[in-house]
């Protein structure tokens, strides 16, 4: 299947602010860096007023560092220089990218991964679950954004034009981190994919963060209602039920029937995904 685009220019800007000025100055300048996601767009029609690429590969915006508070995540890393990474070694990250194909890896982008606002990603629900921070640049002035107030719609990120996701920052603490996923085959995209990470006092929930991705109507997200409810909580039987009622009937669950499954189906599948993810948070204590 062709790409469906009109590109006719291809640009290399030799600094981070010249590119961030072409693509504020230029409403038909798209960001690339790994490419990756340009399939996807492209059979969609969304390149259909785009005509220059800007290739941010060659600009300073990759590698993994470890800061005081946090590690930094260069928004031009590739996928598998994280997976391989001796630094960051969350379970759920590894999960996450483990479900991407090795050839995506190979060449996709962390920044790539999350700017796109693909509710099917892997990557975006696990460092969203992280607590993650985005900073953002527009080549001279620099700020953060919560990984969960990054996204407007699908595909939509809420970000101004001539901005760019310069790294990722994940806070270093010893989160229990599980991320659970179903597909129709190993590597296709998610079905239903849902991200726990929680802090455990004994059995006792101190804190929790539920992300979820896949098949929705949203951009990947938070169930807030979830969280809320079961901060406190003890992890038992009774609670899992309790919990995996509250995400089938979360407010923040936005899914309708398509062509892979209904609306009920998916409300089970996250449930079902809520009550693996606590079982297997249980055993790594």
């Amino acid at each position: 299947m062709p790409f469906k685009t009109n590109v006719s220019k291809y640009v290399k800007p030799s600094s981070l602010e010249d590119a961030c000025e072409i693509l504020k100055s230029d409403e038909k300048a798209c960001a690339i860096a790994g490419g990756t996601a340009i399939f996807l767009f492209s059979v969609r029609g969304f390149f259909s007023q785009i005509d220059t690429f800007v290739d941010l590969e060659a600009l300073d915006l990759h590698g993994i560092r470890k800061l005081p508070n946090s590690y930094e995540i260069g928004a031009t890393t590739k996928l598998q220089d994280v997976l391989e990474s001796e630094l960051i070694r969350y379970d759920c990250l590894k999960s996450a990218l483990l479900s991407i194909p090795r050839e995506v890896r190979n060449m996709g982008t962390v920044g790539g991964e999350v700017y796109t606002a693909a509710p099917n990603f892997d990557l975006p629900v696990a460092l969203m679950a992280l607590n993650a921070m985005l900073k953002v640049t527009n080549g001279k002035n620099e700020r953060t954004i919560k990984m969960d107030e990054f996204y407007s719609d699908v595909f939509s990120p809420n970000i101004e034009r001539g901005f760019v996701i310069k790294a990722v920052q994940l806070p270093i603490n010893e989160l229990k981190t599980v991320y659970k996923r179903v597909s129709n085959t190993a590597h296709g995209f998610s079905l239903a994919s849902l991200c726990v990470s929680l802090a455990l006092e004994e059995l006792v929930i101190k804190d929790i963060t539920v992300a979820i991705g896949g098949s929705i109507d949203t951009p990947p997200t938070r169930l807030f209602d979830v969280e809320q409810e079961l901060r406190g909580s003890q992890i038992d039987s009774s609670l899992l039920e309790k919990g995996a009622k509250k995400v089938k009937k979360s407010d923040f669950l936005k899914v309708s029937s398509d062509y892979t499954s209904s609306e009920s189906y998916k409300r089970h599948l996250f449930a079902y995904l809520f009550k693996e993810a606590l079982k297997e948070v249980v055993t790594k204590r």
